[in-house]
């Protein structure tokens, strides 16, 4: 009615034109039940104006609340009535519940988060969630403090911090809480987190135990969102562990390094055995072992490449997912004193990570099943690179066996 009471009959399709733009920007909100809303504009234009007196006063707007208001409260009333009861159908008769705008909205942001999950899949998820605003500088986690929730960041930021250090800031599709989520046992939040100023930030929040719960009784998806969440963490772990942030390829490059070394690693373990480990950067010169000293640490070669050394001569060359230190965390080197130098020739310096061996012992004697993964590996490993042969190396598998049984009576007699 405004655009014809302004623009009149003098200029038809500008008229439609401006009818129809107003229709569609004044349904935005609400444009799944008026999607025709710009055809039912014009039309009512076309319909109107050879019906509406010249004059445009009391008996004009008479007439254009008869042809245009009446039809348009009518149609409007039919189509809430027909989607209301569309609505009824569906919730009493179909298998899912159909998703509010709103929640449609946070579907959305639950399928960037977890691509691999179904919408139908999404939809059950999002039942189990809460949606919490959190104020600026609100805390959702305090380091050393017991941790009950998991978090996905859909909106804001949230500054994370460690020891008093801000050690980096998480947006959206963030996932917040997946280290104790994926580890029971250890309930303690290894970073304080809270939201950043000035806006906050918008999340959905999951009780663990309400989810795990949730994870057992909806197998199939349980399984895919453990893994999702376990890929989301080691990806954290391995793009942030002491050496900055770093490009989606590199983390990946990193990633698939430390699965070729540990194959027999599920995806939910792999969190477990880098929460212990660092990431460390070792510039050209640099020794990781010294001959004959006393080793500590155990590393995984990332990239770059390392120069073996005994007795001042260069008798090996390492390179991507090599193992070194494993002879003295395993006990095979006399009173823990590595066995050869190993010294960073790379010119851009190596990348790696590194266990404290006393640390990597606590976990492995606590994890029965992530021992009996890892030090089989580790132990094949050793004797791959001494007998110098894959083949040799597969004919002392049972010896690596009994060496791995070994190894695990004697540290735990030790630890007790």
């Amino acid at each position: 009615m405004i655009a014809i009471y302004f623009l009149g009959g003098e200029n038809p399709p500008l008229t439609r034109a401006a009818a129809a733009s107003a229709s569609l920007l004044w349904m935005r909100s609400t444009r799944s039940l008026f999607a025709p809303a710009g055809a039912f504009a014009t039309l009512a234009v076309d319909e109107s104006l050879p019906r509406l007196p010249a004059v445009r006063d009391w008996q004009w707007v008479a007439e254009g609340v008869q042809l245009i208001l009446i039809p348009a409260i009518c149609g409007s009333l039919f189509l809430f009535a027909s989607q209301s009861a569309a609505v009824w159908l569906r919730t009493t008769f179909a298998w899912q519940e159909p998703l509010s705008l709103q929640d449609t909205w946070l579907v959305g942001e639950l399928r960037n988060a977890f691509p691999s999950l179904p919408k139908r899949e999404l939809s059950k998820l999002l039942k189990q969630a809460d949606e919490v605003f959190y104020e600026p500088r609100s805390i959702l986690t305090e380091q050393g403090s017991s941790n009950k929730y998991l978090w996905l960041v859909i909106s804001g930021k949230l500054l994370v911090e460690v020891s008093g250090q801000v050690a980096s800031t998480l947006e959206r599709k963030a996932i917040v809480g997946e280290v104790t989520f994926l580890d029971p046992r250890d309930k303690l939040a290894t970073a304080t987190v809270y939201a950043a100023a000035p806006n906050g930030a918008r999340t959905l929040r999951w009780r663990q135990e309400k989810l795990r719960a949730f994870c057992e009784y909806e197998n199939s998806l349980g399984e895919k969102l453990m893994a999702a969440i376990s890929e989301e963490l080691i990806e954290k772990m391995v793009r942030g562990r002491g050496a900055g942030r770093r490009s989606p390829e590199e983390s990946l490059k990193l990633l698939i390094q430390l699965r070729r070394a540990f194959p027999q690693l599920g995806t939910a373990e792999v969190p477990r055995f880098l929460k212990v480990a660092e990431n460390i950067c070792y510039p050209q010169g640099s020794l990781l072992t010294t001959q004959g000293e006393k080793n500590e640490f155990l590393w995984l070669l990332l990239s770059g490449s390392l120069s073996v050394i005994v007795d001042s001569q260069m008798v090996a060359q390492l390179s991507e997912g090599a193992l070194i230190g494993e002879a003295t965390f395993l006990g095979f080197a006399e009173e823990g004193r590595a066995t050869a130098t190993v010294r960073s020739d790379d010119s851009e310096g190596v990348q790696t990570l590194r266990w404290s061996q006393e640390s990597l012992r606590e976990l492995l004697n606590e994890d029965i099943a992530l021992r009996e993964k890892l030090v089989p590996a580790m132990s094949e490993e050793l004797l791959r690179r001494l007998s110098g042969k894959m083949t040799e190396a597969q004919r002392w598998k049972g010896k690596s066996d009994c060496l791995t049984h070994d190894w695990c009576m004697e540290k735990s007699s030790g630890s007790a």
